[in-house]
């Protein structure tokens, strides 16, 4: 009787022990899993940010594109214009350079000048 009585604590032990075993596993797995799909969030995440980055840095360079651009045609159409001192620049001339004499006598006097 006490060897049935012994026999019957053992195999409740190891049923019990095997229980908690695959629990663990299970447990283990779960947890497991759970990182991926925190890795896996925290990835998404990060690109998401790098795009939002990468689309508002374009845009500002367009902008600023935009803006070359504007001040480009803004100093074809006028002489002069204040820089941020308030100081005049000159974009170009009134009247454009020429030689005295013209180009013939420009060219006879590089000849005769230049060695």
């Amino acid at each position: 009787m006490k060897k049935i009585f012994q026999l019957i604590v053992l195999m409740s032990a190891l049923v019990v022990w095997q229980g908690c075993g695959s629990k663990a596993k299970e447990e283990a797995k779960e947890a497991a899993a759970q990182k991926e799909l925190a890795a896996k969030e925290a990835a998404t995440k990060r690109e998401a940010v790098i795009a939002r980055r990468a689309r508002i840095e374009k845009a500002r360079l367009e902008k600023v594109e935009q803006r070359n651009i504007a001040l480009a045609q803004l100093y074809k159409t006028q002489l002069t214009y204040a820089d941020g001192k308030g100081r005049i620049i000159y974009n170009k001339a009134e009247v454009n350079p020429t030689y005295t004499g013209g180009e013939e006598a420009m060219m006879k006097y590089l000849k005769d000048n230049l060695v």
